[in-house]
Parts: structure tokens; C-alpha cells; sequence
């Protein structure tokens, strides 16, 4: 696919994902949304403008995790882990709509990522955030109102996404934050090539889903991560190996089943392999068979 556009061909395989135009970023939407929003966290923390830091960077996390924005809101500070090749984050989620049981979910992302976060919480500690504290709170630590105790709603992590919307020219009726994650699988799809590592990447829940993906190693999510964070930043980009990272074994063939007729009685039964040397109850060998469907 060429920069700057979502194939939505019917002739080309379709990602794992159902894309829908009004509610995606494009490729070049992708980047110019990821330009803004580097720029906002940048200037936001050095000039104290907490909630164009807050906007910027949340924007950054989503383009990061692919996460979606009741995933991105419930984030703390303690959820983040850093290592050496980056962070990895614990994302919660409800196992279903109304349902109350949760689980969470470890998400690597690159390291030039971990960079921008490690900043953000720098930035957050050094106005009192701590342990449980909302990696993106509804006011400024320290500050008027809550001192930024509150997780930011999902209302207010929509405004603050349209915020760079439309600082990058894209006024789209239906564009959300959502679209951050539709963002993640086109970039995903576009430096793999690959639709398991979309799968991998945005995380699906069913079962059906689970299972084509169930063989992603963490270096595999991880790598693709990397090569979309090179994407949007406009970098040179190394396709990660994840086509060899994703092999899914496969099953052996099952042996053929015969249905075998025996034409003196009119018996039917079936046989695991051709039945030449089988004899029928009654003592005929004249028997007929053929390959089940």
C-alpha cells in the first residue's frame, strides 16, 4: 500500500480488523497526528501547560499501545515497567460490555516510546504523582480541584484527542479516539505486511481471534511496535522478522476415511485405511468403498 492510504480493495486480504474510513486515520493522518502530538508533550511539559502535555502524550500512549480509550484512561503510573529495551505496560480490561470481571494485560511498546513516557511520569513525579496516581489525571498534580488524584473520562480523553485532530487539519465527523487504534493496525499491517501481528498488537479478545495469534512471542509484538514507532516519526523502517516470529505449527493431515459396502450382505461401515485385505461379518470379500467427504 502506498504512504497515505488504508487499502480497503476487496482483492487485497483484509486485516483482522473491520475498517471503517470515517472513523480511521489514514497513513499521512497517522504521522501528522503523531508530529502534533510530540510537539504539544514537548512544549507542554517545559512550559508547564499541563493539559496540553497531558493531551500530547496521551495521544503518543495510544499510537504506542493501541490501546482503547477505557484501556488508556485506567492506565496508573505503577502499571508502567521499564527494561532495557523499552517499557511494558498493564492494561486493564473489562472481559466483556457490563461485565465486572477484569484482567490485565502486559503491552510492550518500543523504546523511543518508553523514552516519552519515562519523561511524562518524570514530570508528573516531580508535582507529587506516585504509585497509583493516574497516568493521566483529570487536572494538574498538585493544582486546583482534585490535585490530579482523578482519572481523566473518557469524555475528556476525547476532547483532548480532538484537540490534535483538528491542530493536524483533520475535522472528520465520527473520528474519535478510536481512531489511534485503527491507526495502530494500518501502521502495523504496513511495515510487517503481516495480519497476525495486527491481531497481536491490538489485542483481540475472541477466541477465534486468540487462537490465530496464540503463537505471537512478546519479541514479536515488540518489534513490530518498533518499527511503527520509525513509521510515524518518518525513520527509516526494518521490518521486523515477525512473519518467522508468527509460524503457527501446522496440524498433520488427517488420514482419509473410507465407507466400505460389502455387495453380497449390503453392510456399511467405515475404515481408516482402503480395505483390500477386509473381510465383511458374513465371510464375502466382494466389498466397495470410497473416500468419505
Amino acid at each position: 500500500a502506498e504512504m497515505g492510504t488504508l487499502d480497503t480493495t476487496k482483492e487485497r486480504e483484509r486485516s483482522p480488523w473491520q475498517l471503517n474510513p470515517k472513523r480511521a486515520l489514514a497513513l499521512d493522518e497517522a504521522q501528522r497526528v503523531f508530529a502534533i502530538a510530540t510537539g504539544w508533550a514537548m512544549r507542554g511539559r517545559s512550559s508547564g501547560a499541563f493539559r496540553r502535555a497531558r493531551d500530547g502524550h496521551l495521544v503518543l500512549f495510544g499510537l504506542a499501545t493501541g490501546g482503547r480509550v477505557s484501556e488508556l484512561i485506567a492506565v496508573t503510573v505503577d502499571d508502567v515497567t521499564f527494561h532495557s529495551r523499552g517499557a511494558t505496560v498493564a492494561m486493564l480490561r473489562l472481559k466483556a460490555r457490563g461485565s465486572t470481571k477484569e484482567r490485565r494485560t502486559d503491552v510492550p511498546i518500543a523504546s523511543k516510546d518508553a523514552d516519552d513516557l519515562r519523561e511524562w511520569i518524570a514530570w508528573l513525579e516531580a508535582r507529587g504523582a506516585a504509585g497509583a496516581f493516574p497516568l493521566f489525571p483529570k487536572d494538574k498534580p498538585g493544582g486546583r480541584g482534585d490535585g490530579g488524584t482523578t482519572h481523566l473520562t473518557r469524555w475528556g480523553a476525547r476532547g483532548a484527542v480532538q484537540r490534535i485532530y483538528e491542530e493536524a487539519g483533520i475535522r472528520r465527523k465520527g473520528l474519535g479516539p478510536h481512531g489511534l487504534r485503527h491507526a495502530v493496525g494500518g501502521v502495523t499491517r504496513e511495515v510487517t505486511g503481516d495480519a497476525r501481528a495486527v491481531q497481536g498488537r491490538l489485542r483481540h479478545s475472541s477466541e477465534s481471534t486468540s487462537e490465530q495469534y496464540s503463537r505471537l512471542t512478546g519479541d514479536g509484538i515488540a518489534g513490530a511496535a518498533e518499527a511503527s514507532r520509525a513509521y510515524l516519526e518518518g525513520s527509516p523502517v526494518v521490518t521486523p522478522p515477525v512473519v518467522a516470529q508468527l509460524a503457527l505449527p501446522v496440524a498433520p493431515p488427517k488420514p482419509p476415511v473410507f465407507v466400505v459396502t460389502c455387495r453380497a450382505c449390503g453392510v456399511k461401515w467405515s475404515s481408516r485405511q482402503e480395505p483390500v485385505d477386509e473381510a465383511c461379518e458374513c465371510g464375502s470379500v466382494a466389498l466397495a468403498w470410497r473416500q468419505a467427504a
